[in-house]
């Protein structure tokens, strides 16, 4: 292998024997520079109208970690070790305008009580204390955006949290497109991260919670790691691409208690895409570089501090509902009962678990991940298939073990989107798998024509999710009419929507190749895992 040039195509254990085909060395010659901008800005903008659809301190569990994130910003970094109502969470000690500001929606919740809804205690200097479910969580993600909350006060400390909850999520989806930029030779990679970014990921990382942070540091981490089984990478490249893997690892491994199981995972699933023999020589060659060691040095005493917090705060810790021990069958039952419905909340639920997305955007959705899947399967050796089978598996194994062990305590208390930072390597992976040469008139099944229909399906479901959400909101909010909610008509909510799935589409559909050329010298797209 060492002694192809560059403008040669390696073969590799994922790819099929078409890379044998005369053309096997021409990749795109396409606009890349238009790529990544028009994603990003997509990305932003549906963010966006998720803010203006949905009103202050209403997102899922909002009213909680918008308290924890004033109270760290307040100097609270460390919650009392005394359990908060109900037995979960904590007392935390946020300022008495943002207790004030939430109070309508919190009320408006089916699952508060009064004492989560207004200050049971004055502290002096405008601090009060409150129960909050997030009380116990990591204080990283909190202190970021409660320290952005710091010149508001009541809603537009709400707001301001918000955005920089966006400016995180969207930095994250900029770094995904950038390691994909690194390696990508056809449209696959590129559309695989369209769907990928599903109105659950948006809605998610538009309100202030660490879940869509999370999500899209998972995206950003397993696109660095994919783009790191190329070859001849350029060394600057490489840097990068080890760099972006780092920051997104630490992240991930640090603002969710799940989030270093998450990691390790997403490393084993990535090296497994590669023969045992190359596997090692990876993890060899990541050790033998000093960029390579400081990073994995770094990530892994993050990871621990990550998981050392969670146990030391008992951050796992939440209340026992009484329903005493229930029989195995009576547990299996309820898991079992859940498993369609952690798929369905994975692509989308808002504002809560149990507020399903219109079906419009389950069937769309479902179509394009499904074309994705099928053209993946029909490509990837058998290597790649027991992965894509496992990342699958796992994604649903893992819910249903804890949901059997703590439903008796907890209820059902897992969420579809909980896992959303290992399943959406399904489709990424799949990306990977399809980004091979041309042959005929399209990539691995990619066509212009492909492109463009997953394009208008991922629109479709963007659009319609946040029109259905502004119009309940609308209906059943108590803040609904009023001017502390800063929204706009649905017209505009939903054509800002729309003009933001636009440009993610167009983005996709721009990557489609149009002309072909040599291997450039940097080797981009060049993967070899044999």
């Amino acid at each position: 292998m060492s002694g192809a040039g560059p403008g040669v195509a390696l073969r590799d254990d994922t790819a099929p024997a078409m890379d044998d085909a005369p053309d096997a060395a021409l990749v795109v010659a396409r606009p890349r520079r238009r790529v990544g901008p028009l994603l990003v800005l997509g990305f932003l903008l549906v963010q966006l109208a998720w803010v203006l659809a949905m009103p202050p301190y209403s997102g899922t569990d909002e009213v909680d970690h918008a308290y924890r994130a004033a109270a760290v910003a307040a100097g609270q970094v460390v919650a009392p070790e005394t359990t908060a109502a109900y037995g979960t969470g904590a007392w935390v000690t946020p300022p008495d305008d943002i207790v004030t500001a939430a109070a309508p929606q919190c009320r408006a919740l089916p699952y508060t009580a009064e004492v989560n809804c207004s200050a049971s205690e004055e502290l002096g200097a405008g601090l009060v204390s409150v129960p909050s479910s997030a009380g116990r969580y990591n204080p990283a993600y909190y202190a970021v955006v409660g320290a952005a909350a710091l010149p508001f006060d009541g809603y537009g400390a709400l707001y301001a949290m918000r955005l920089m909850s966006i400016a995180l999520c969207t930095a994250f989806l900029a770094l995904a497109v950038w390691c994909l930029d690194r390696f990508a030779r056809g449209p696959a990679p590129f559309v695989a991260l369209v769907i990928a970014a599903t109105p659950m990921v948006l809605f998610s990382g538009a309100i202030v919670a660490p879940n869509g942070v999370e999500m899209t540091a998972a995206v950003a981490l397993w696109c660095a790691l994919l783009g790191l089984m190329a070859v001849q990478l350029s060394s600057r490249d490489r840097r990068g691409l080890v760099a972006a893997a780092a920051v997104s690892a630490c992240v991930l491994a640090t603002v969710r208690a799940l989030g270093p199981l998450w990691l390790v995972l997403i490393v084993i699933a990535v090296l497994a895409l590669q023969r045992p023999r190359r596997a090692l020589e990876s993890v060899r060659t990541c050790l033998r570089s000093r960029t390579g060691l400081v990073a994995c040095a770094v990530v892994g005493l993050t990871a621990l501090a990550g998981g050392i917090w969670t146990l030391w705060s008992n951050a796992l810790d939440v209340a026992h509902d009484g329903r005493g021990s229930l029989d195995p069958t009576v547990r299996l039952s309820l898991a079992l009962r859940d498993v369609p419905l952690w798929v369905l909340q994975s692509m989308g639920a808002f504002p809560f678990r149990g507020n399903p997305a219109p079906p419009l955007t389950y069937a769309c959705l479902l179509v394009a991940f499904g074309v994705l899947m099928v053209l993946a399967w029909r490509w990837a050796p058998r290597r790649a298939r027991v992965v894509l089978g496992s990342i699958a598996g796992l994604g649903l194994l893992i819910p249903f073990v804890i949901t059997m062990a703590s439903v008796s305590s907890y209820g059902n208390a897992w969420q579809g989107r909980y896992t959303l930072p290992f399943t959406l390597g399904l489709p990424l992976v799949a990306g990977y798998l399809l980004d091979g040469p041309r042959r005929g008139s399209s990539w691995r099944g990619w066509s212009r024509r492909n492109v463009v229909v997953c394009g208008a399906l991922v629109v479709i479901a963007h659009v319609a999710s946040v029109v259905a959400v502004l119009d309940r909101q609308l209906h059943r909010s108590p803040l609904s009419g009023s001017s502390v909610w800063v929204t706009a008509s649905g017209w505009a909510v939903g054509g800002l929507a729309l003009l933001g799935a636009l440009l993610i589409a167009a983005a996709a559909v721009s990557v489609v190749p149009t002309t072909r050329s040599q291997v450039s010298d940097r080797g981009r797209g060049v993967r070899g895992l044999a």
